[in-house]
This record gives structure tokens, C-alpha cells and sequence, in this order.
């Protein structure tokens, strides 16, 4: 009975220690709980609302090739806009470009290469595709656009140029020579009121030097959609619509000059 008692006591003990130490709740180290980060919106504006953007090739000279981003049309007072390019090379590295470009006071703007330059040398790359995000800061708000492009040689790709997404495809053969270097982006504005919807597009094609055309090259639209849709092109200063046939799941039609596309109905 005396070590019973004994026992009996310990445990009283034992309990009685641990209701004294129990901590406070609050002062308990809070779980950690994870937060997605924040996603960024992308091309949610409507596409009349955009600005429209030029991505034209710069040939290398002194320094490395590159492109000319010429951004007009717009329609929500821009003040600035902050651009990031990242492009993959034929080695397969990827390069990054940005910067900042200020719409009120007018300026000459650099060109953006594709290589780095120090001291009169340059070491340059040769891009293979990419792609450009460009936040533009307007009296209504922020808002971000996005687009791919591929950067091809015409005589690395045999005359079959593709867009990134294979929705168009330019069959330039002869046409221009085998060192020409072809641009196909896509997913920014309209340089033009359009009234019809567009459905596939706009897509842009830049070559140096290349406006009009020597003769006219075959391109197709890959659609399931929209076959019975119209082919139009901006000349410069209107839209024109261009005769298309419908072969197979493809829309075949011929362009004489580069500039902006789209598919409409």
C-alpha cells in the first residue's frame, strides 16, 4: 500500500507539472503555409485595344544582327513600357534582353542584339526563336502582352518558314536569297480598324530589305474552324482581303509583300 501510494502521487505530480508548463496558444510557432505566387495576366486586353508592334530585323553591321520594336497605334495614353526578350540560340543557350522605353519624351531607341558588344568586339548569337513581353503603363492601368516569334534562315529551313505555333506556313523557295533571315511573330495588335473577328492571328513577317516582293510566295493557314474565313493582309494603309482555296485542313493563299496578317470571319 506504501508504494502504491507513492506511485499515486508521482503521477498527480507529473500532471499537475504539465497544466503549470502548457503553453499559451498564441504563443505557439504558426504553421507555415505556402501561397501561390502571384500570376501575372497576360493578353487579356481586347485585341482593338493594343498597340501595335513591329518587330523588324537589323542586319549585323559593326555590331551583332537584332530587331527594331516599333510600337504605334495606341489607344489608351502609354506613357512607358518595360520589354523582355528571351531567345534561344542554335546552341540551345537562352538569352535574355531588357529594358525600358519612355513614350513621352521622344527618343532615338537602341536596337535590341542579339549578342553582347565591349570595347568594339562582339560576341554574337544565332537565334533560333523566342519570345517578347512587353508591360505597358497607361492612364488606365498596367497591362502586359506577349508573343512568340521564330527567327529563320531561309536557307537553313529550305525555303519552309513555320510561326512558332505551325498555324502558318510560308513557302518562300527562291524567292529570297539562302542568307535572308525571315521573322514570323504573333499575338500582338492591329496597325488598322478591322471589323471583323479575328480568329487565326495576327501574325507579322519582317525580312531586311524585304518589302515588296520579286515574286509571290505560297503560304497556308493550318485550320480546322474556320475554312469559309477571309485571308487579310494590311498594305500600309488599308486591309485587303487575299483570294484563299481550301486544301485539305489548310487555307492556300499567296502574298506579295511581308507585313501583318490575320484570318477573319
Amino acid at each position: 500500500m506504501y508504494y502504491v501510494g507513492i506511485g499515486i502521487l508521482v503521477v498527480l505530480l507529473i500532471v499537475i507539472i504539465s497544466f503549470v508548463r502548457k503553453p499559451n496558444a498564441n504563443s505557439e510557432v504558426a504553421k507555415q503555409v505556402e501561397t501561390p505566387p502571384q500570376i501575372q495576366k497576360v493578353n487579356d486586353i481586347p485585341l482593338s485595344q493594343r498597340p501595335f508592334v513591329q518587330m523588324l530585323i537589323r542586319p549585323a553591321e559593326k555590331n551583332c544582327e537584332g530587331m527594331d520594336l516599333m510600337v504605334s497605334n495606341f489607344h489608351s495614353n502609354e506613357t512607358n513600357f518595360d520589354y523582355f526578350m528571351e531567345y534561344e540560340t542554335q546552341k540551345g543557350l537562352i538569352e535574355v534582353i531588357n529594358g525600358n522605353r519612355d513614350l513621352i519624351v521622344e527618343k532615338t531607341h537602341d536596337p535590341l542584339l542579339f549578342g553582347t558588344c565591349s570595347s568594339g568586339a562582339c560576341t554574337c548569337q544565332k537565334v533560333v526563336d523566342g519570345s517578347l513581353k512587353l508591360t505597358f503603363s497607361s492612364a488606365n492601368g498596367e497591362y502586359v502582352l506577349k508573343n512568340d516569334f521564330v527567327y529563320a534562315n531561309v536557307g537553313d529551313k529550305k525555303g519552309i518558314i513555320k510561326s512558332k505555333d505551325l498555324r502558318l506556313t510560308l513557302d518562300i523557295g527562291t524567292v529570297l536569297a539562302n542568307r535572308n533571315n525571315v521573322l514570323i511573330g504573333s499575338s500582338f495588335g492591329l496597325p488598322g480598324e478591322l471589323n471583323e473577328k479575328v480568329v487565326l492571328g495576327p501574325y507579322y513577317i519582317s525580312s531586311y530589305g524585304v518589302d515588296k516582293l520579286s515574286k509571290t510566295v505560297k503560304a497556308f493557314f493550318q485550320t480546322k474552324d474556320s475554312m469559309g474565313g477571309k485571308v487579310q493582309f494590311w498594305n500600309g494603309e488599308n486591309w485587303k482581303e487575299i483570294p484563299s482555296t481550301v486544301e485539305g485542313e489548310k487555307l492556300s493563299f499567296e502574298i506579295d509583300q511581308f507585313g501583318t496578317i490575320v484570318l477573319t470571319e
